[in-house]
């Protein structure tokens, strides 16, 4: 998963053409096999969120994230999103379990 913030310099249909553009790259990353970009929102007003957008990533099965995060592709979408001031932020489930009803 990869987070960010909005680029103060662009508009909101300007970001989403670029990081769907940029997303669009990600996916000729050996062992990525899909990549969501979703418009995040506060879920009220006291639970306002530290981000703006989030790239999920879906590997293909035995990928190493690590390899992934170390391409030359990811590295210049990183090194990009950081000059555009999007604080972007990584993270990658180790361990996950689910809750049903």
């Amino acid at each position: 998963m990869l987070t960010v913030r909005h680029p103060y310099h662009l508009k909101a249909d300007d970001a989403k053409a670029w990081l769907q553009e940029r997303a669009s790259d990600l996916i000729g990353i050996a062992g990525v096999r899909t990549v969501v970009v979703s418009r995040l929102g506060a879920a009220g007003g006291r639970w306002a969120g530290g981000s703006d957008w989030l790239l999920e990533l879906e590997l293909d099965a035995g990928a190493d994230p690590t390899s992934i995060v170390r391409d030359e592709g990811c590295v210049f979408l990183l090194g990009d999103l950081r000059l555009m001031g999007m604080r972007p932020s990584l993270a990658v489930p180790r361990e996950a379990w689910r809750e049903e009803r």
